[in-house]
């Protein structure tokens, strides 16, 4: 099971702000055929990824 949730904060002129959290579910240990270690290194995780956008555009001449 994988799960993503996300925003994107434009409060400024040509800047953004973004958040991801992601989770990614490799299955039960008690089951071994429901995790697969070639998806993400085959381990649970949790992902807050942050950023900053500067936006740029070209004048109109």
């Amino acid at each position: 099971m994988n799960f993503r949730l996300g925003a994107v904060l434009s409060y400024i002129e040509d800047w953004d702000l973004f958040a991801e959290l992601i989770v990614n579910d490799r299955g039960e240990l008690s089951e071994p055929t429901t995790t697969l270690p070639i998806l993400d290194g085959g381990f649970d995780q949790t992902l807050l990824l942050l950023g900053v956008t500067r936006r740029f555009q070209r004048d109109s001449r």
